[in-house]
C-alpha cells in the first residue's frame, strides 16, 4: 500500500497557502472553513468568546469589548479570526459539495456551539483589516486604517475626506446623483475619479451644486466645502464616534460592529506611538455610550504583555494596554499539531490498519534509532514512539511537527529581514505537504519516514525563512557526498535546523541520526555511525564546531578563525602544554594538599606530586597523580615495586586522553590566535569577545570538567595493592586511602588526638580547680581535679624535654612543634602548647625567654611564650631543675627572714615555706576582705598575696615551689606583701579597723570643714600601707575634730543668742499684734543647750542634733521670719488717712545700738509703702547720724 492511499483525503491536494481573515468569496470562505479544525482548545476560546458577545444584547453587559488572539506562526490565528467573523456576520458560504449555506446556523450546528439563537438577536456586520500591508514606518496611523477599512466595507473611497462625502451624501439619499453628476462633468467613472479627487475636486464642486443648491449655492462655498473636508483629522475619539455610527446605522438597538485586526503585533512591532494609538481606540470602544456596540478583535504572534515588554519608554503607560483587552485568547502550538493531524495525515480504517501492522513490527527499531535524547523541555513528546501514536502522524514521527513550529518561528524571529515579516511565509500545514509530497515520499510503499532533510528541502521550497546565502552554502556540500551510507548533506541540513532550537534539543550526533531515521526498517546504529563519520569531515573542514558534543554551523568568520586555530596548535610546544596542564591540575587538586585526619581532628598537609612536577612540596603523607595529560605509563612497576615499601604514598593512576590533549592544544592555540591584532577578521570587537569568552569557558569549566571526569575513571594504588574506584567514589576512595596510610605513619597520633582552640591553651595556667574546656578532658591531661603528668601526652612531651636537654638538642617552641607534627606524632602545635602549658602548671617545667626565666604559671612573660605564636618562636622550654646547695642556702634564709623558721634540709625547708604560706593565704584573703568592707587601702596587695601563695603552694614538687619563691619577682613582691600583712594584723589588734570606722563616721557627719582636710584624711586612708600611715593620719584626725568642734560651738552658740534676742524683742514691741505663732516658730530655730559636746559620734549638739551647715541656714532663716513679723506688726498701724483720703506720712525715729535693731523701722517703712503705693508714688528721704549731733 502505497503512503498516499493511506489518507482520508488527498495528502497532495490545494490547500491554500496564506487564510486571508477579509475573504468573502463565498465558495473559498466555505472551503476553508469546511476544513477548519475546531480543536478542545478553540472550542474553549469559541464558546467564551461568543459567549461575551451575546452578553451584548439590551439589557445585558459583556466583560469586556475587546478580545487579543496570541500565537505562534502557523498556529491559526487568521484563520480564528475567519471563522469569528464569519459566525458573528453571518456570512454567505458555498461548501465544497455545493450547497448554500449561513455560516451561523452551519458552523453552530456543525460544532455543537449553543449560540445559533442568541446571535441571531443581533444584528452584526464585520469589518476584516489585514494589517501585513502596513507595518512599514511610512504607513497611515491606525485609526485611518480602521477607518478606510471600514469605508472599502461599504464601498466607499479610500481617501478619509472622500469615503466621509459619500457616506454623508449616501444617508441623505443624494450619492447616486452626485456619482452621475461627477462622472457627467469629468467624463470619467467615479470609481476611477476618486481615486485622484484633488483633480476632479472642480467637477465635484459643481456636482454639489447642482444636487443641493440650497445647501451649496455656488462653486466657490463648494469649493470650500471640498476643502474642508480635506482637512478632516482621524484620531481614536473621532473614529469611535463613527463606528458607534455604523454599528447604530445597522440598528438603533441590535446593530453591532465587529472590527477584525489581523497582525497587529507585526504592524505595531516596537513603536511605542501605534502602541498608543490601539490603546486609545480600545479605550474609546469602552465608553458608557459605545461599549457592547462595537468590539475590537486583533491577532498577534505575542500577548500584549510580551509585546509591551519590548517596548522601554513609557512602560508604565503601556502598561495600561494589557487592561484595555480584557479577552485574551493564546493558540498554542498543540493547534498546529491537532490541524495537522486532522486536515493531512487523517487516514482511513485501512490506512491506520496498515500503518499499526508496520509499526508494530518495527518498534524495536524505531525505539533505538529514532529517540530524541537530552531534551529539555516538553520531554513528554519525545518518548520513544508507540505504534497508536504513529498512526497519528506517519509518515512524520511524533515530535516531528512540533520541532518544525519551533524551529520556523526561530528562524522568522532571528534570520528573516522585513520581508520576511510580511505573511509571505506558508503555515507549517504547507511545509508538511511540502515534505510528504515534494519528496516523492507520497508515492512509496509504506515503510520510509519524513525526515528533516525533506524538512529542510520543503522549509526552503515554501518558505523565506532560511537566508539565501546560508542555502547555497548548504547545497554546495552535496559535492561531499555520503560517509559510511549517510549523506554529509543531509547531516547539514538536518543540523541547520537543530540548532535553532538548543533550548528543546541539544544538535548530539545521536538526536541528528533520530531526526535522518529514514524507515521503519532502517538500523539505527548504521545511521548514527554515518552521522558521526559526516559530522567528522564537517568538522575537519570547518564548515561545523563542536562543544561538549554539541554540534553547529559556523559563521564564515567562525570558519577563519578555526582555520587560524588549526595552524597555531601545529605550533604548539611540550612545554606549553605541561603548563596548561599543569595549571589547571593545580586548581583541580587543590583540596587534596590538605587532609582532614580522623573527621577534621587535625588537617595534615599533603606532598602533592602530578605528572613529576611538585605542586605542594608540604606534607608527611605523598599522593602522586599521573593526569589524563600524561604520557608515560609505569602501573606494573609502581604497584610491584615502589608501592609496597612507601607507607606514606598513594597513587592515583589515570589513563591518558588524546581528546583532552586536543582540548588542551585548543585553548593555546586560541589564546595565541587571539593574542593577535587582527584576531576577529572582519566581524570586528564582538567576534573577538565571543571567542574570548568561549577560550574562558574551556579553560575555566570545560577542561576542568573533563578532566575531573578522566581522573574519576582512575586506579589507586597503595601498599602493593591496586583498586579500581566507582568513578563516582574517586575522591572519596582517594580520601580513605590517605586516611589509611596517616593512621599507619602517625601511630603516635592518638595521645594527642584534640581539638585544641589558641583560646583554650592558657586557661590551664589560671585553673583554679572546676570546668577546663572538653579538649583537656579528650586529651587526658587532667583527671580528678589534678593534672596528670603521667597521661600519654603530657609523658611524651616531657620526656622529649629531658632527651633534647641530655643531649643538648634544641628545645625552643619552634623545634617542639615540629618534631611533634612529624611521624609518628601528627600533633597540632595548639596541642604542644597546651601540654608545655599543662606542664608548667605541675611545675615540672620552666619557660625561658629573653626577659628571664619563668616557672610560675602565672608569670605574664610564661602566659606570653605558651599564647601567643610569635612569642613562643622566641620561647624554650626545659624541664624544672634541681635545687643547688646555694638555692637551698638561700631558700632556708628566705623562709627565716619570712616566717622566723630556721630548717635545714629542702624538705623541711619546702614543709616550714607550706604551712606558712597556707597560713598567710587564709589571713589575708581575711584581712583583704575586712579592708574592702571598710573601703580602706591595701585590700587588693592582700587578694595578690593570696593568689600567689595559692599558686605556689599548687606547684607539685617542693623543687618547684623553692625556686619559684626565689625568683627576683616573686621574692620581692611576696616579701613586701607578707611584711604589710603582718602590720596590718598588729593594726587590727589595737583597733584600727575601729578608729577607721570613727574616721569614717566623722568625714560623713562634719560636713562643711576645711575641703583639704577632708580630702586628705580620704586619701591617707585609700594608702596601700596603712599601718605605716596611721600616726599621721589619726593625728590630721584629731587637728580636724578640734578645729570642726571650735567651728561648730560658734555657730551653734550664735543661733542661740540671735533667736534668743529676737524673739525678745518682738515680744516688747508695742504694735504685738496677733503673731504669737510666728514668734513661736522663731523660738524653735533656738537651742537651750550652752555646752553642746562633739568631739564623738554623731559630731552634733545632743539637743538639737543639727550640722554645722544646718546651723548657719537657721540664722539666716531666723532673720527672715523676724522681718517677716515685724512687717506684719507695723502694718497694723498704717490706715491714718486726712480729710482727703490720702494716707498720712510715716514718720519713725530712734537710736540704735545693733545693726539688728534697724530691722523694725525697715519693716514699718515697708508696710508703709505697700499701703501707700496704691494711690501712687511716694516720697522716701532717710537721714542718719551719730547720736547726740542734732538736725
Amino acid at each position: 500500500m502505497k503512503i498516499a492511499e493511506l489518507f482520508a483525503k488527498d495528502p497532495c491536494r490545494r490547500i491554500e497557502p496564506i487564510i486571508r481573515a477579509g475573504e468573502r468569496d463565498p465558495e473559498v470562505l466555505g472551503h476553508e472553513l469546511e476544513e477548519y479544525v475546531v480543536t478542545e482548545e478553540i472550542d474553549r476560546y469559541l464558546r467564551d468568546i461568543l459567549g461575551q458577545f451575546i452578553e451584548s444584547r439590551p439589557g445585558r453587559r459583556p466583560d469586556g469589548v475587546c478580545a487579543w488572539v496570541s500565537g505562534w506562526f502557523g498556529s491559526g490565528k487568521s484563520h480564528f479570526l475567519k471563522f469569528l467573523g464569519a459566525i458573528l456576520a453571518d456570512l454567505p458560504l458555498k461548501l465544497p459539495s455545493g450547497g448554500a449555506v449561513g455560516a451561523t446556523s452551519y458552523l453552530c450546528r456543525k460544532w455543537n456551539l449553543p449560540f445559533e439563537a442568541h446571535l441571531g438577536e443581533l444584528k452584526t456586520r464585520v469589518v476584516f483589516v489585514n494589517l501585513l500591508g502596513y507595518v512599514s514606518g511610512e504607513t497611515p496611523g491606525l485609526s485611518q486604517i480602521v477607518y478606510r477599512g471600514l469605508m472599502a466595507e461599504s464601498g466607499y473611497a479610500d481617501e478619509p475626506w472622500v469615503a466621509e462625502m459619500e457616506r454623508v451624501l449616501s444617508r441623505r439619499g443624494l450619492y447616486e446623483r452626485f456619482r452621475e453628476e461627477v462622472e457627467a462633468r469629468a467624463g470619467i467613472p467615479w470609481e476611477e475619479a476618486r481615486t485622484q479627487p484633488f483633480v476632479a475636486a472642480p467637477s465635484m464642486a459643481q456636482a454639489l451644486v447642482a444636487i443641493d443648491p440650497d445647501m451649496w449655492p455656488s462653486v466657490e462655498e463648494a469649493e470650500r466645502h471640498i476643502d474642508r473636508q480635506g482637512q478632516i483629522t482621524i484620531n481614536p475619539n473621532w473614529l469611535a464616534e463613527r463606528l458607534k455610527e455604523e454599528a447604530q446605522s445597522i440598528d438603533p438597538e441590535t446593530g453591532r460592529l465587529v472590527v477584525l485586526l489581523d497582525e497587529v503585533g507585526l504592524y505595531i512591532g516596537d513603536q511605542q506611538d501605534r502602541y498608543l494609538e490601539l490603546k486609545a481606540i480600545a479605550e474609546n470602544l469602552a465608553r458608557a455610550d459605545i461599549y457592547g456596540k462595537v468590539w475590537l478583535v486583533v491577532t498577534s504572534q505575542e500577548a500584549p504583555e510580551l509585546k509591551i515588554q519590548a517596548v522601554v519608554a513609557r512602560r508604565e503607560e503601556l502598561e495600561w494596554l494589557r487592561d484595555r483587552f480584557p479577552l485574551k485568547f493564546a493558540l498554542t502550538p498543540e493547534n498546529i499539531e491537532t490541524v495537522v493531524r486532522e486536515r493531512l495525515l487523517k487516514k482511513t480504517e485501512e490506512g491506520k490498519a496498515t500503518v499499526r501492522t508496520a509499526a508494530t513490527g518495527a518498534i524495536g527499531a524505531l525505539s533505538l534509532g529514532a529517540t530524541i535524547t537530552g531534551t529539555r523541555r516538553n520531554r513528554e513528546i519525545f518518548e520513544p514512539p508507540e505504534p497508536d501514536s504513529l498512526v497519528e502522524t506517519y509518515p512524520f514521527l511524533p515530535y516531528q511537527v512540533r520541532l518544525t513550529t519551533e524551529i520556523l518561528g526561530q528562524l522568522r524571529g532571528r534570520d528573516a529581514g522585513a520581508e520576511g515579516l510580511t505573511g509571505r511565509e506558508r503555515a507549517i500545514l504547507a511545509v508538511a505537504q511540502s515534505a510528504l509530497c515534494g519528496s516523492g515520499l507520497a508515492g512509496s510503499e509504506v515503510g520510509p519516514l519524513v525526515t528533516f532533510e525533506h524538512l529542510f528541502d520543503a522549509i526552503v521550497g515554501d518558505t523565506r525563512a532560511v537566508p539565501s546565502a546560508h542555502e547555497a552554502e548548504i547545497r554546495e556540500l552535496a559535492a561531499l557526498g555520503s560517509r559510511d551510507g549517510v549523506s554529509v548533506q543531509a547531516v547539514a541540513k538536518a543540523l541547520y535546523l537543530l540548532q535553532r532550537i538548543p533550548e528543546w534539543v541539544p544538535a548530539t550526533a545521536e538526536n541528528l541520526a533520530a531526526l535522518l531515521y529514514p524507515g521503519l526498517d532502517a538500523k539505527g546504529e548504521d545511521v548514527l555511525t554515518g552521522v558521526r563519520a559526516a559530522l567528522a569531515e564537517l568538522v575537519e573542514r570547518h564548515y561545523v564546531g563542536e562543544r561538549d558534543g554539541v554540534f553547529r554551523f559556523l559563521l564564515p568568520t567562525e570558519r577563519t578563525f578555526e582555520e587560524d586555530v588549526e595552524r597555531a596548535r601545529r605550533n604548539l610546544t611540550a612545554a606549553q602544554r605541561r603548563r596548561l596542564g599543569l595549571e589547571v591540575l593545580r586548581e583541580l587538586l587543590a583540596d587534596l594538599t590538605k587532609h582532614r585526619f580522623r573527621g577534621g581532628t587535625r588537617v595534615l598537609d599533603v606532598r602533592l606530586k602530578v605528572d613529576g612536577e611538585v605542586l605542594n612540596p608540604r606534607g608527611h603523607l605523598t599522593l602522586i597523580v599521573r593526569s589524563p595529560l600524561a604520557a608515560e605509563t609505569e602501573d606494573d612497576e609502581i604497584e610491584r615495586t615502589r608501592s609496597p615499601g612507601a607507607r606514606d604514598t598513594v597513587w592515583w593512576l589515570s589513563e591518558p586522553s588524546a581528546e583532552l590533549v586536543s582540548l588542551v592544544d585548543r585553548i593555546l592555540a586560541m589564546e595565541a590566535v587571539l593574542g593577535r591584532p587582527e584576531a576577529g577578521g572582519p566581524e570586528g570587537a564582538e567576534f573577538r569577545r565571543e571567542r574570548e569568552r568561549e577560550k574562558e569557558t574551556l579553560r575555566h569549566t570545560t577542561l576542568p570538567s573533563r578532566l575531573r571526569e578522566a581522573l574519576a575513571q582512575g586506579a589507586l594504588i597503595a601498599v602493593g595493592a591496586r583498586r579500581n574506584p566507582r568513578p563516582e567514589d574517586w575522591e572519596r576512595s582517594l580520601r580513605a586511602a590517605l586516611e589509611e596510610r596517616a593512621e599507619e605513619v602517625f601511630f603516635e597520633f592518638p595521645a594527642g588526638a584534640g581539638s585544641v582552640r589558641d583560646e583554650d591553651v592558657g586557661r590551664i595556667l589560671s585553673w583554679r580547680g572546676g570546668a577546663l574546656p572538653e579538649c583537656y578532658r579528650a586529651l587526658g591531661v587532667v583527671e580528678d581535679g589534678s593534672i596528670r603528668e603521667d597521661s600519654p601526652l603530657l609523658s611524651r612531651v616531657l620526656a622529649e624535654l629531658k632527651r633534647r636537654a641530655e643531649v643538648h638538642e634544641p628545645l625552643r617552641g619552634p623545634d617542639l612543634a615540629e618534631h611533634f607534627d612529624r611521624p609518628p606524632y601528627g600533633w597540632d602545635e595548639r596541642v604542644v602548647r597546651l601540654a608545655l602549658a599543662s606542664l608548667l602548671r605541675h611545675g615540672a617545667i620552666e619557660v625561658r625567654t629573653p626577659q628571664g626565666t619563668f616557672r610560675s604559671p602565672t608569670d605574664p612573660a610564661a602566659v606570653r611564650a605558651l599564647t601567643n605564636r610569635p612569642a613562643f618562636k622566641e620561647a624554650s622550654f626545659h624541664p624544672a631543675q634541681v635545687l643547688t646547695d646555694e638555692q637551698r642556702r638561700e631558700a632556708r634564709d628566705l623562709v627565716a627572714e619570712w616566717f622566723g623558721a630556721i630548717r635545714e634540709t629542702p624538705e623541711e625547708i619546702d614543709e616550714a615555706l607550706r604551712r606558712r604560706l597556707a597560713e598567710a593565704e587564709r589571713k589575708a584573703g581575711r584581712l583583704a576582705t575586712r579592708l574592702a568592707d571598710f573601703r580602706l587601702g591595701g585590700a587588693e596587695v592582700l587578694r595578690a598575696l593570696a593568689a600567689r601563695a595559692r599558686e605556689v603552694l599548687e606547684l607539685a614538687t617542693p623543687t618547684s615551689r623553692l625556686l619559684t619563691v626565689l625568683e627576683g619577682t616573686t621574692r620581692g613582691e611576696m616579701g613586701t606583701a607578707l611584711s604589710l600583712l603582718a602590720r596590718v594584723e598588729e593594726w587590727e589588734a589595737r583597733g584600727g579597723f575601729e578608729q577607721a570606722d570613727e574616721i569614717r563616721t566623722f568625714l560623713a557627719a562634719a560636713a562643711g570643714i576645711d575641703p583639704g582636710s577632708a580630702e586628705r584624711l580620704q586619701a591617707m586612708l585609700g594608702s596601700d600601707d596603712l599601718p605605716a600611715a596611721w600616726p599621721g593620719l589619726y593625728q590630721a584626725y584629731q587637728a580636724a575634730l578640734a578645729a570642726y568642734e571650735v567651728s561648730y560651738r560658734e555657730a551653734h552658740t550664735e543661733v542661740a543668742d540671735r533667736v534668743g534676742a529676737f524673739v525678745k524683742g518682738l515680744e516688747e514691741h508695742p504694735e504685738g499684734g496677733d503673731v504669737h505663732e510666728d514668734i513661736a516658730r522663731l523660738s524653735a530655730l533656738g537651742c537651750s543647750e550652752e555646752e553642746p559636746g562633739v568631739r564623738a559620734a554623731p559630731f552634733r549638739c545632743p539637743a538639737c542634733r543639727r550640722s554645722l551647715p544646718d546651723l548657719q541656714r537657721d540664722l539666716l532663716v531666723a532673720g527672715e521670719l523676724r522681718s517677716q513679723i515685724l512687717r506684719r506688726m507695723q502694718a497694723a498701724r498704717v490706715g491714718g488717712r486726712t480729710e482727703g483720703g490720702r494716707l498720712e506720712p510715716f514718720q519713725a525715729k530712734a537710736t540704735l545700738t545693733r545693726a539688728e535693731e534697724i530691722a523694725p523701722l525697715t519693716a514699718g517703712l515697708e508696710a508703709y509703702a505697700e499701703e501707700a503705693l496704691k494711690d501712687g508714688p511716694i516720697e522716701v528721704e532717710i537721714t542718719a547720724r551719730p547720736e547726740g549731733e542734732g538736725g
